[in-house]
C-alpha cells in the first residue's frame, strides 16, 4: 500500500497531519506501507522570492524541523496539482 500525501510548507492542515502520517508509516512499516510526500516548487518561500535551489534546501530544513520519517518527492510544474484537484 502506497500513502501519497499531497502537502505544502504553507499548509496548516498540511502540517498538522505530519504527527498522524509519522506514526502510520512507524506502525505499518512493516507491513508494507510506503509513504511518500508530494509538494511543487513555488519559487516563494515564506513570502520571498527563491531559487530551486534555495526553496529545495527549505524543503529539506523543513523536513528535518517538522520531523518527517518518509521521503518527499517536488513537482515542478502544476500539472499533478490540477489532475488530482488539489
Amino acid at each position: 500500500v502506497v500513502l501519497l500525501d499531497f502537502w505544502a510548507t504553507w499548509c496548516g492542515p498540511c502540517r498538522e497531519t505530519i504527527p498522524r502520517i509519522n506514526a502510520l508509516s512507524r506502525k505499518y512499516k512493516d507491513r508494507g506501507l510506503v509513504v511518500l510526500g508530494l509538494t511543487e516548487f513555488e519559487g516563494n518561500v515564506e513570502g520571498r522570492d527563491v531559487t530551486r535551489a534555495e526553496e529545495l534546501d527549505y524543503l529539506r530544513q523543513f523536513k528535518r524541523k517538522q520531523s518527517i520519517s518518509y521521503g518527499f518527492g517536488v513537482s515542478d510544474d502544476t500539472k499533478t496539482r490540477h489532475t488530482y484537484g488539489i
